[in-house]
């Protein structure tokens, strides 16, 4: 009787708590199917990135926005299952992703090309100081530049200070040139990419085009099937309500 009590007083909290956790998930699957990459999008135009800070935000916003893609994703396939044509839905949804990750990509690019030029300026200007503390510090001490007096063979000349700076700037500008052609061959690709998405677009609303007339004339023919069958029908009934006529 206890235990019988127990769980009739239970049950409405047990029913609520399932009515909350459901309405939860609805809630989690509109938000999931509502979302776009505009956003992100609008915030990160092109060459707008002129800072670490800002870069590191725009990874992070890349971060959270490829997520919610993969979220979407998942939520619109839900969608599609249930739908007839399943895989023209599911096709759709994946290139609709695709294309969004197109976007966000291009705002990942930047961003990293931005911190390695960062990140070679810093180094190039550490080595600028490092280079003027030196001839400083040899121009205030003439024993450190005097040259030593020469005895026996001579040794090859050794390379001077400002040698050595002129090819670690050379380097340096090298390497900060090869960061620069990476970063522009990158661009191109995705430019290439992006007027190729335009294409890929027009194939897949083809397509779509093409499964709608497919799925109206398999409706036409159910309906002319149906009418054949109900004119067909009509007649075995008309022949049947015929009684044959009994010998007299």
């Amino acid at each position: 009787m206890k235990k019988s009590l127990k769980l009739l007083i239970l049950a409405p909290w047990l029913l609520s708590m399932q009515i909350a956790q459901a309405q939860s998930a609805t809630d989690e699957s509109k938000d999931a199917l509502s979302y776009t990459i505009d956003e992100v999008v609008q915030r990160y135009p092109a060459d707008s990135i002129q800072s670490t800070e800002a870069a590191n935000e725009a990874l992070k916003d890349v971060s959270a926005a490829r997520a919610r893609l993969d979220a979407r994703l998942a939520a619109e396939e839900q969608v599609c299952y249930p739908k007839f044509f399943t895989t023209s839905c599911l096709n759709k949804a994946a290139e609709r992703k695709r294309l969004d990750l197109l976007s966000v990509r291009a705002i990942e690019i930047e961003a990293n090309a931005y911190i390695r030029h960062a990140r070679v300026e810093k180094r190039d200007r550490k080595l600028e100081e490092a280079a003027r503390e030196r001839a400083a510090k040899n121009a205030a001490n003439p024993i450190l530049v005097a040259p030593k007096p020469v005895t026996g063979d001579v040794p090859a000349p050794a390379e001077t200070d400002g040698a050595a700076d002129e090819k670690r700037k050379a380097r340096a500008e090298a390497y900060v040139k090869k960061n620069e052609d990476h970063a522009k061959r990158q661009q191109e690709l995705q430019q290439k990419e992006q007027s190729g998405a335009a294409e890929r677009a027009a194939n897949v609303e083809k397509y779509e085009e093409k499964q709608k007339e497919a799925e109206k004339r398999q409706k036409e023919i159910a309906a002319r099937k149906a009418e054949k069958d109900r004119l067909k029908a009509g007649k075995a009934a008309k022949e049947n309500a015929v009684e044959p006529s009994s010998d007299k």
